[in-house]
């Protein structure tokens, strides 16, 4: 029986790694798994470095993500991203992909060969070992957050994809809070 934990890591975030780190010993420590995968983040192999290669060097197995993140490719170390015109546009472009391409992957999720046939390798591996998950674990924390943009709406609904992916496929999905390390000291 196997466990995936989504949103994806981002070891350039400590926190953010801290919660997801935590989450997968939290599922860990029940015993009831044989497997905990975590998903990756990242869009592009310099950004899954970025993002992903502290935790794949502490040796947790990570999953590939299916959907791209709304500013695709833009995790450059030293770059700060700006909104402009032509960003919003791309976003826009992107969200119109992303609905239409999510809507129709979970809708056949269920049915592997259909998975298989419509979807990218990367996209049926990751729904294969969605369906031989029991749990879906949704780290701690404010990740469902925005900051007032334009793109706000989409973000909210993209960082949701894979809590909606796993209901579409019968998964028991578990919101772990923000305060895992308040629970954990209260065991101690």
């Amino acid at each position: 029986m196997n466990a995936i934990i989504v949103p994806g890591v981002t070891d350039l975030n400590k926190g953010d790694q801290a919660l997801v780190w935590e989450s997968w010993r939290l599922a860990k420590d029940t015993g009831l798994y044989d497997e905990i995968l975590i998903l990756d983040a990242g869009d592009t192999d310099e950004e899954r470095k970025l993002l992903c290669k502290q935790s794949e060097d502490r040796g947790f197995k990570l999953l590939e993500n299916i959907l791209k993140h709304p500013r695709r490719g833009r995790h450059k170390s030293g770059e700060h991203i700006k909104e402009s015109k032509f960003e919003l546009i791309k976003q826009i472009r992107n969200a119109g992909v992303d609905f239409y391409n999510t809507w129709f992957l979970i809708r056949i999720c269920k049915d592997l060969d259909k998975v298989k046939k419509h979807f990218d390798a990367r996209t049926y591996r990751t729904v294969e070992e969605f369906h031989k998950a029991k749990t879906i674990f949704v780290k701690g924390g404010g990740f469902i957050h925005a900051y007032g943009e334009k793109t706000a709406p989409y973000l909210m609904w993209y960082f949701l994809f894979y809590v909606r992916l796993a209901k579409a496929m019968g998964k028991e999905v578990v919101f772990f809070t923000k305060l895992i390390w308040t629970f954990r000291w209260l065991d101690s």
